[in-house]
């Protein structure tokens, strides 16, 4: 094993077998801290950072392993999100601790203090970590991460070697684990004005787009007013394109949906063949699209979750697209269009 002479360690006699003392705080650990507090005010990034942590208490308490979990969305276990040393069996963002009430997870978000564990398999306070013992995990140190008063993970360092850690070892965890804890709550807090700030910016788009619409379709006369209009929601929505279709009765086709105005974000190749293809639908054909439409409902469409002629009819599309939203078009009590919504790239949440 690769120690580094920094951090040295004696052994001691024990009767269950060689005994591993860490000696006493080296003072690289008062530089990592430092490092990872620099680290953690700058634009770095949250995963570099926990990668970046996972490392040096590694180097800083010459151990093998670390391990940096996070509770995942269904709060039903914690989440491998970084760590050094492991396998390729473990996988970040993938692999899974878990967090029963009797597990060795759940006892240390429990604490307030580090956990300092002698020998994994034989300690009573808890279930054996299965993920631990499966990689021949003998010693290790835990502590809580949180974020305010609330534990949203755990950091931990092991070793295949019996060890007894120090209180200065659990002391350094601990400084690490409350960097990570604030670095989360301030990217989180960050993201959330984010998208506060994006959500402002959407509605004076689609306010500006209204108010271009109103004016375009209310007051203007020109032939191309259906155009102008719908290239403002275009450009609110950032979406592929927009069409507007109407209803027309067809002598041998039944109820059609044909295409009266669309604007795209950049020039289709072959338009004449993308417009020949949606320039007369039966209804026949869209049946899912149909159902909510004329009862007065938007439908969101993902193309490729479609199923019979509707997925068919879609899937022979010459420009395919990710996701497309409809929305019905009435003139009183009778349904007569809809406006539609696309994109090429992308499935939208719209």
């Amino acid at each position: 094993m690769p120690w580094r002479a920094a951090h040295a360690l004696q052994a001691r006699t024990d009767p269950r077998g060689p005994v591993l003392m860490a000696s006493p705080v080296p003072p690289s650990r008062q530089a990592a801290v430092a490092e990872l507090g620099q680290a953690a005010l700058s634009d770095l990034g949250l995963t570099p950072l926990l990668n970046l942590a996972s490392k040096l208490v590694c180097d800083v308490l010459g151990v093998e392993y670390s391990a940096l979990a996070r509770r995942s969305n269904d709060d039903e276990s914690l989440v491998v999100v970084a760590g050094c040393g492991w396998d390729d069996t473990v996988s970040n963002g993938s692999t899974r601790l878990a967090t029963d009430t009797e597990s060795c997870s759940e006892y240390v978000m429990r604490q307030q203090e580090p956990v300092f564990v002698h020998d994994f398999a034989s300690d009573d306070r808890f279930g054996g970590q299965q993920f631990l013992l499966d990689h021949d995990i003998v010693s290790g140190v835990c502590v809580a991460i949180l974020e305010g008063e609330t534990s949203i993970g755990v950091l931990g360092v092991y070793t295949a070697q019996r060890r007894t850690f120090t209180s200065e070892d659990g002391d350094f965890l601990r400084s690490v684990a409350n960097i990570i804890g604030s670095a989360v709550r301030s990217y989180r807090v960050h993201g959330e004005l984010e998208e506060h700030t994006i959500a402002q910016e959407r509605r004076i788009r689609y306010q500006e787009a209204m108010a271009t619409c109103a004016q375009t379709l209310l007051a203007d006369r020109g032939e191309d007013r259906l155009e102008t209009a719908i290239e403002a929601l275009l450009t609110a929505t950032q979406a592929a394109s927009v069409f507007v279709e109407r209803n027309v009765e067809d002598p041998e086709l039944g109820l059609c949906s044909t295409t009266v105005a669309d604007v795209a974000a950049a020039d289709r190749p072959n338009e004449e063949l993308y417009s020949e293809y949606w320039e007369k639908v039966p209804w026949d054909k869209m049946p899912t699209s149909r159902s909510f439409l004329e009862r007065g409902e938007p439908i969101l469409l993902v193309p490729e979750q479609l199923e019979g002629v509707e997925g068919e009819f879609y899937a022979a599309d010459p420009f395919p697209l990710k996701s497309e939203l409809n929305i019905p078009i009435f003139t009183g009590d009778e349904w007569v269009g809809l406006i539609g919504f696309a994109d090429s790239q992308v499935v939208r949440d719209w």
